[in-house]
């Protein structure tokens, strides 16, 4: 029940955030945004820290030296897809990229098993009801064309389906190597630091491209949405991160897949994004996974 309500929480924070981010990242560019989510990211975990301690209180040893070097790595390919995920929602829709980059569950589910995690039959039934779901929620009727517009959403896909494949891989490692030594709120703080050096390298190779770009502060009207997603993102990071100290890695990613149905639902809500009968059909057959793996046992 701790996976389903932690992967649940997760799923929730993160749906909101990647709206907020796509909001922030269309009023900003991609850089400007991720740079200011990052740098009030750090500010407000630092905080956390100091007020809700929980820094690992064991002498440095081996085990927490690769804890520590497994976190660097783990945040390493979260920070890469959390920048093919930014980049994606300037090319291609919401309600398509997101669920795109929330089949980050199929990479958790397959590394999980290939590392000897064992599901029930019923569980492996809800798992493939959820991932199905999540397809399906970015399927559109209707027949292939060549517009522009048709291939920033090619394009926007590729790099959503990117982002999926490293955010698995992000996720998988932390589980079964990182918060069970460092705890759940310390990755996310080494998190926003490494991503830092990426915006960093990302800066400085578009300077080379481009030249100047702006790093400007963030105008009144454009802070509500990094505060939001700032907000958001961190805590469902560590719920997720939380939800991992209980070693379902795989049911807790699939759970937070959920994300997914979530920004879907409010993009259409709040962005008037049109969906499709197959679209909202994803949506429910993700919810009766999550019920059946919330009721399964084991």
């Amino acid at each position: 029940m701790e996976s389903v309500i932690f992967g649940g929480a997760s799923a929730i924070g993160w749906g909101l955030s990647y709206v907020t981010a796509r909001t922030s990242v269309r009023q900003m560019g991609a850089i400007r945004s991720l740079l200011y989510t990052e740098f009030v990211s750090v500010i407000m975990l630092t905080l956390y820290l100091i007020l809700v301690p929980s820094l690992p209180t064991t002498p440095v040893s081996g085990d927490l030296a690769l804890a520590v070097a497994m976190a660097v790595a783990a945040a390493l390919l979260s920070a890469l897809a959390e920048v093919l995920y930014a980049k994606s929602t300037e090319y291609g829709k919401l309600s398509i990229v997101a669920p795109l980059s929330s089949t980050y569950a199929v990479v958790v589910v397959v590394l999980s098993v290939l590392n000897g995690t064992v599901l029930t039959l019923l569980q492996w039934v809800a798992v493939a009801i959820t991932l199905f779901g999540v397809a399906l929620t970015a399927v559109k009727r209707g027949s292939v064309d060549t517009t522009p517009a048709s291939k920033a959403t090619l394009i926007g896909t590729a790099l959503a389906c990117g982002s999926a494949l490293l955010w698995g891989a992000s996720f998988w490692l932390t589980g079964v190597a990182v918060v069970t030594v460092l705890g759940s709120a310390l990755p996310a703080w080494i998190g926003s630091f490494v991503m830092f050096g990426v915006l960093g390298l990302w800066i400085g190779l578009a300077m080379k491209r481009q030249g100047r770009i702006s790093l400007q502060l963030p105008a009144r009207g454009e802070w509500g949405a990094v505060l939001a997603t700032t907000v958001t993102a961190n805590v469902a990071q560590i719920a997720n991160n939380v939800g991992l100290m209980t070693a379902n890695i795989a049911l807790v990613s699939v759970i937070g897949s959920l994300a997914s149905a979530v920004t879907v639902v409010i993009a259409r809500l709040m962005l008037r994004e049109h969906l499709t009968r197959i679209q909202w059909a994803g949506i429910f057959l993700i919810l009766f996974g999550v019920a059946v793996l919330s009721a399964a046992p084991g």
